[in-house]
Protein backbone atom coordinates (compact mmCIF):
# COMPACT_ATOMS: atom_id res chain seq x y z
CA UNK A 1 0.00 0.00 0.00
CA UNK A 2 2.95 2.39 0.75
CA UNK A 3 4.11 1.33 -2.07
CA UNK A 4 1.65 2.70 -4.11
CA UNK A 5 1.21 5.56 -2.72
CA UNK A 6 5.30 6.28 -3.20
CA UNK A 7 4.25 5.59 -6.74
CA UNK A 8 1.29 7.78 -7.23
CA UNK A 9 2.96 10.73 -5.38
CA UNK A 10 6.01 10.65 -7.40
CA UNK A 11 3.50 10.85 -10.21
CA UNK A 12 1.77 13.87 -9.13
CA UNK A 13 5.40 15.53 -8.16
CA UNK A 14 6.23 14.50 -11.94
CA UNK A 15 3.24 16.08 -13.78
CA UNK A 16 3.51 19.42 -11.65
CA UNK A 17 7.29 20.02 -12.44
CA UNK A 18 5.97 19.32 -15.84
CA UNK A 19 3.32 21.32 -15.01
CA UNK A 20 5.67 24.05 -14.19
CA UNK A 21 7.67 23.93 -17.21
CA UNK A 22 5.43 24.26 -19.49
CA UNK A 23 4.18 27.12 -17.73
CA UNK A 24 7.00 28.84 -17.22
CA UNK A 25 8.09 28.15 -21.65
CA UNK A 26 4.38 29.22 -22.19
CA UNK A 27 5.20 32.72 -20.20
CA UNK A 28 8.15 33.44 -21.66
CA UNK A 29 6.82 32.70 -25.36
CA UNK A 30 4.19 34.42 -24.48
CA UNK A 31 6.42 37.85 -23.05
CA UNK A 32 8.69 37.48 -26.77
CA UNK A 33 5.88 37.01 -28.71
CA UNK A 34 4.12 40.24 -27.41
CA UNK A 35 7.43 42.12 -27.18
CA UNK A 36 9.09 41.13 -30.37
CA UNK A 37 7.74 43.90 -32.46
CA UNK A 38 8.96 46.63 -29.57
CA UNK A 39 12.02 45.47 -29.82
CA UNK A 40 12.99 46.34 -33.40
CA UNK A 41 10.85 49.84 -32.91
CA UNK A 42 11.84 50.54 -29.14
CA UNK A 43 14.67 48.83 -27.57
CA UNK A 44 17.07 48.85 -30.47
CA UNK A 45 17.04 52.21 -31.49
CA UNK A 46 17.10 53.14 -27.26
CA UNK A 47 20.27 50.97 -27.42
CA UNK A 48 21.63 52.49 -30.47
CA UNK A 49 20.86 56.01 -29.95
CA UNK A 50 21.79 55.22 -25.77
CA UNK A 51 25.65 54.16 -27.46
CA UNK A 52 25.68 56.88 -29.87
CA UNK A 53 25.14 59.97 -27.35
CA UNK A 54 27.81 57.88 -24.48
CA UNK A 55 30.55 57.79 -27.91
CA UNK A 56 29.48 61.14 -28.60
CA UNK A 57 30.22 62.48 -25.51
CA UNK A 58 33.28 60.13 -24.26
CA UNK A 59 34.70 61.75 -28.14
CA UNK A 60 34.39 65.23 -26.38
CA UNK A 61 36.09 64.42 -22.95
CA UNK A 62 38.93 62.31 -25.32
CA UNK A 63 39.71 65.60 -27.33
CA UNK A 64 39.95 67.58 -24.32
CA UNK A 65 42.02 65.65 -22.55
CA UNK A 66 44.42 64.71 -25.93
CA UNK A 67 44.53 68.45 -26.90
CA UNK A 68 45.62 69.85 -23.13
CA UNK A 69 48.54 68.40 -21.44
CA UNK A 70 48.22 67.73 -17.35
CA UNK A 71 49.69 70.74 -15.22
CA UNK A 72 51.35 70.50 -11.73
CA UNK A 73 50.90 72.78 -9.05
CA UNK A 74 54.38 72.41 -6.36
CA UNK A 75 54.21 73.72 -3.17
CA UNK A 76 57.10 73.46 -0.70
CA UNK A 77 56.43 70.16 0.35
CA UNK A 78 53.71 69.16 -1.77
CA UNK A 79 52.71 67.89 -5.30
CA UNK A 80 49.37 68.19 -6.90
CA UNK A 81 48.15 67.54 -10.21
CA UNK A 82 45.99 69.51 -12.01
CA UNK A 83 44.22 67.71 -14.90
CA UNK A 84 43.06 69.71 -17.68
CA UNK A 85 39.29 68.39 -17.88
CA UNK A 86 36.69 71.19 -18.64
CA UNK A 87 33.13 70.25 -18.00
CA UNK A 88 31.93 72.92 -20.70
CA UNK A 89 32.86 70.68 -22.79
CA UNK A 90 30.29 67.70 -21.84
CA UNK A 91 27.87 70.93 -21.61
CA UNK A 92 28.57 72.14 -25.22
CA UNK A 93 27.86 68.49 -26.23
CA UNK A 94 25.12 68.46 -24.31
CA UNK A 95 23.46 71.60 -25.79
CA UNK A 96 24.52 70.27 -29.47
CA UNK A 97 22.28 66.81 -28.86
CA UNK A 98 19.61 68.71 -27.19
CA UNK A 99 19.24 71.03 -30.18
CA UNK A 100 19.52 68.12 -32.73
CA UNK A 101 16.97 66.47 -30.92
CA UNK A 102 14.31 69.59 -31.04
CA UNK A 103 15.21 70.35 -35.04
CA UNK A 104 14.89 66.95 -36.00
CA UNK A 105 12.08 65.69 -33.95
CA UNK A 106 10.33 69.11 -32.79
CA UNK A 107 10.65 71.74 -35.71
CA UNK A 108 7.97 72.38 -37.66
CA UNK A 109 5.31 69.50 -36.41
CA UNK A 110 2.30 68.92 -37.57
CA UNK A 111 0.60 66.27 -35.12
CA UNK A 112 -3.02 66.94 -34.54
CA UNK A 113 -5.51 65.40 -32.32
CA UNK A 114 -9.17 65.39 -33.06
CA UNK A 115 -11.75 64.92 -30.69
CA UNK A 116 -15.51 65.23 -30.33
CA UNK A 117 -17.83 67.27 -27.88
CA UNK A 118 -17.46 64.67 -24.67
CA UNK A 119 -13.48 64.48 -25.81
CA UNK A 120 -12.76 61.13 -27.22
CA UNK A 121 -10.47 61.19 -30.24
CA UNK A 122 -11.95 61.16 -33.61
CA UNK A 123 -8.83 61.29 -35.12
CA UNK A 124 -5.35 61.41 -35.77
CA UNK A 125 -3.28 63.16 -37.98
CA UNK A 126 0.57 61.30 -38.27
CA UNK A 127 3.84 63.32 -38.94
CA UNK A 128 5.52 60.09 -40.46
CA UNK A 129 2.79 57.63 -42.04
CA UNK A 130 5.51 55.48 -43.08
CA UNK A 131 7.21 54.41 -40.27
CA UNK A 132 3.58 53.92 -38.52
CA UNK A 133 2.56 51.63 -41.85
CA UNK A 134 6.09 49.87 -41.05
CA UNK A 135 5.54 49.35 -37.45
CA UNK A 136 1.79 48.09 -37.59
CA UNK A 137 2.91 45.61 -40.54
CA UNK A 138 5.31 44.18 -38.59
CA UNK A 139 3.28 43.72 -35.46
CA UNK A 140 0.40 42.48 -37.45
CA UNK A 141 2.46 40.00 -38.97
CA UNK A 142 3.99 38.90 -35.63
CA UNK A 143 0.76 38.70 -33.33
CA UNK A 144 -1.21 36.70 -36.57
CA UNK A 145 1.76 33.89 -36.78
CA UNK A 146 1.62 33.46 -32.63
CA UNK A 147 -0.10 30.47 -31.40
CA UNK A 148 -2.02 32.77 -28.37
CA UNK A 149 -5.69 34.20 -29.42
CA UNK A 150 -4.93 37.15 -27.44
CA UNK A 151 -1.85 38.30 -29.07
CA UNK A 152 -3.74 37.43 -32.58
CA UNK A 153 -6.78 39.48 -31.35
CA UNK A 154 -4.20 42.61 -30.28
CA UNK A 155 -2.64 42.18 -33.88
CA UNK A 156 -5.87 43.23 -35.82
CA UNK A 157 -5.82 47.06 -34.29
CA UNK A 158 -3.45 49.15 -34.87
CA UNK A 159 -1.46 51.29 -32.38
CA UNK A 160 0.19 54.61 -33.36
CA UNK A 161 3.66 55.01 -33.97
CA UNK A 162 5.34 58.18 -35.35
CA UNK A 163 7.20 61.12 -34.93
CA UNK A 164 6.64 62.08 -31.51
CA UNK A 165 7.25 58.11 -30.44
CA UNK A 166 10.63 58.36 -31.88
CA UNK A 167 11.37 61.93 -29.60
CA UNK A 168 10.58 60.47 -26.65
CA UNK A 169 13.47 57.40 -27.50
CA UNK A 170 15.68 59.88 -28.13
CA UNK A 171 15.26 61.70 -24.94
CA UNK A 172 15.52 58.49 -23.04
CA UNK A 173 18.66 57.95 -24.95
CA UNK A 174 20.05 61.64 -23.68
CA UNK A 175 18.73 61.32 -20.08
CA UNK A 176 19.39 57.99 -19.73
CA UNK A 177 21.22 55.30 -21.72
CA UNK A 178 23.57 57.55 -23.48
CA UNK A 179 24.98 58.97 -19.80
CA UNK A 180 24.93 55.16 -18.59
CA UNK A 181 27.01 54.31 -21.92
CA UNK A 182 29.10 57.03 -21.03
CA UNK A 183 29.71 56.11 -17.49
CA UNK A 184 30.93 52.78 -18.44
CA UNK A 185 33.21 53.93 -21.46
CA UNK A 186 34.81 56.18 -19.07
CA UNK A 187 35.34 53.71 -16.23
CA UNK A 188 39.03 53.38 -16.23
CA UNK A 189 39.67 57.34 -16.32
CA UNK A 190 40.26 57.53 -12.99
CA UNK A 191 43.24 55.07 -13.05
CA UNK A 192 44.31 56.34 -16.04
CA UNK A 193 44.63 59.56 -15.03
CA UNK A 194 46.17 58.33 -11.70
CA UNK A 195 48.91 56.93 -14.28
CA UNK A 196 49.16 60.34 -15.52
CA UNK A 197 50.09 61.82 -12.70
CA UNK A 198 52.32 59.37 -11.78
CA UNK A 199 54.05 59.76 -15.10
CA UNK A 200 54.07 63.95 -14.39
CA UNK A 201 55.32 63.80 -11.61
CA UNK A 202 57.94 61.54 -12.04
CA UNK A 203 59.23 63.12 -15.21
CA UNK A 204 59.48 66.18 -12.97
CA UNK A 205 61.39 64.48 -10.23
CA UNK A 206 64.16 63.25 -13.31
CA UNK A 207 63.65 66.48 -14.35
CA UNK A 208 64.35 68.16 -11.08
CA UNK A 209 67.43 65.15 -10.49
CA UNK A 210 69.01 66.18 -14.36
CA UNK A 211 68.71 69.76 -13.06
CA UNK A 212 70.83 69.18 -9.53
CA UNK A 213 72.98 66.72 -11.84
CA UNK A 214 74.26 69.57 -14.21
CA UNK A 215 74.27 71.89 -11.40
CA UNK A 216 76.42 69.66 -9.39
CA UNK A 217 78.58 69.36 -12.51
CA UNK A 218 79.05 72.64 -12.89
CA UNK A 219 79.41 73.63 -9.45
CA UNK A 220 82.64 70.96 -9.53
CA UNK A 221 83.77 72.38 -12.79
CA UNK A 222 83.87 75.69 -11.07
CA UNK A 223 85.71 75.00 -8.03
CA UNK A 224 88.20 72.70 -9.86
CA UNK A 225 89.11 75.74 -12.14
CA UNK A 226 89.48 77.63 -8.61
CA UNK A 227 91.76 75.22 -7.38
CA UNK A 228 93.83 75.18 -10.26
CA UNK A 229 94.00 78.85 -10.41
CA UNK A 230 95.06 78.86 -6.54
CA UNK A 231 97.27 75.90 -7.34
CA UNK A 232 98.90 78.04 -10.02
CA UNK A 233 99.45 81.17 -8.05
CA UNK A 234 100.94 79.17 -4.97
CA UNK A 235 103.15 77.85 -7.19
CA UNK A 236 104.32 81.03 -8.53
CA UNK A 237 104.25 81.93 -4.52
CA UNK A 238 106.31 79.09 -3.71
CA UNK A 239 108.91 80.10 -6.15
CA UNK A 240 108.78 83.41 -5.84
CA UNK A 241 109.57 83.05 -1.67
CA UNK A 242 112.24 80.40 -2.51
CA UNK A 243 114.10 82.57 -4.76
CA UNK A 244 113.78 85.61 -1.73
CA UNK A 245 115.38 83.01 0.52
CA UNK A 246 117.62 81.89 -1.77
CA UNK A 247 118.97 85.85 -2.29
CA UNK A 248 118.53 85.76 1.43
CA UNK A 249 120.64 83.72 1.81
CA UNK A 250 123.45 84.80 -0.75
CA UNK A 251 123.41 88.38 0.97
CA UNK A 252 123.99 86.64 4.62
CA UNK A 253 127.14 84.75 3.18
CA UNK A 254 128.49 88.27 1.57
CA UNK A 255 127.76 90.11 4.77
CA UNK A 256 129.54 87.22 7.13
CA UNK A 257 132.42 86.67 4.73
CA UNK A 258 133.10 90.04 3.47
CA UNK A 259 135.85 92.20 5.51
CA UNK A 260 135.45 95.43 7.25
CA UNK A 261 136.01 97.69 4.86
CA UNK A 262 133.02 96.17 2.92
CA UNK A 263 131.06 96.06 5.40
CA UNK A 264 128.64 98.99 5.00
CA UNK A 265 127.71 101.10 8.16
CA UNK A 266 124.27 101.02 9.36
CA UNK A 267 122.35 104.25 9.68
CA UNK A 268 120.87 104.91 12.73
CA UNK A 269 118.38 107.93 13.06
CA UNK A 270 118.83 110.60 15.65
CA UNK A 271 116.25 110.74 17.74
CA UNK A 272 113.71 113.44 17.77
CA UNK A 273 111.88 112.86 20.79
CA UNK A 274 111.85 111.91 24.24
CA UNK A 275 110.30 108.41 23.33
CA UNK A 276 112.39 108.01 20.61
CA UNK A 277 115.57 108.35 23.15
CA UNK A 278 117.49 104.87 24.34
CA UNK A 279 117.68 106.36 28.22
CA UNK A 280 118.65 103.06 29.09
Amino acid sequence: MSLENDRYDDMFTFLVIVGVIIAAVSFVWYALSLFWPYMFFYILPFVVGSLLVGLILRFFTIANSADSSAEIEQTENEVHYIPRFDHKNLLFAYSCLIAGILFTFHSGSTYQVEVDKKGKQTAIFLEWPKVNAKFNKWRTDAYQGSPFKSLKAKGKYQVFYDRRDVAWIAWFCLVLGGPIFFWWLSRDDFVEEKKRMFQVVESRLEQQADQMETRHKWRENVDKKRYEELEMKYQHFDGVLASLREENLALKARVEFSSDKEKLPLKTSEASGILDRDIL
